[in-house]
């Protein structure tokens, strides 16, 4: 059955799942992904997506606690930008295009 409440909570899990993109994982080949930046951004971008996973969950659950819980993987998404562009900056990719394009297509939806 299509509601909005199930509507929002898949709405809400795949954005969170948009933040995979950012790991070393989706990296160009070839591309350098060693390091404590890249490290961070992965164990953040998983976390977030972890976050989200669990706002879904209480939000199905009708719990009070999910918007909170998706406001706050918002705000570590957000946070885990910062290492995400010094690596690949850092990593030789001096077309950040794309850097710019992942940075910027996930934030404005929150």
């Amino acid at each position: 059955m299509f509601t909005i409440r199930n509507l929002g909570g898949v709405a809400l899990f795949l954005f969170g799942t948009t933040y995979l993109w950012l790991t070393p994982m989706f990296a160009k080949q070839g591309l350098s992904t060693r390091g404590v930046l890249w490290s961070i951004t992965q164990v953040g971008s998983l976390l977030t997506l972890l976050g989200f996973a669990v706002a879904t969950w209480g939000l199905f659950k009708r719990a009070s606690w999910w918007d909170e819980t998706a406001i706050g993987s918002a705000i570590l998404g957000l946070v885990v930008l910062v290492p995400y562009w010094i690596a690949a900056h850092n990593s030789g990719r001096r077309h950040l295009g794309g850097t710019y394009w992942s940075m910027l297509s996930g934030p404005p939806v929150c």
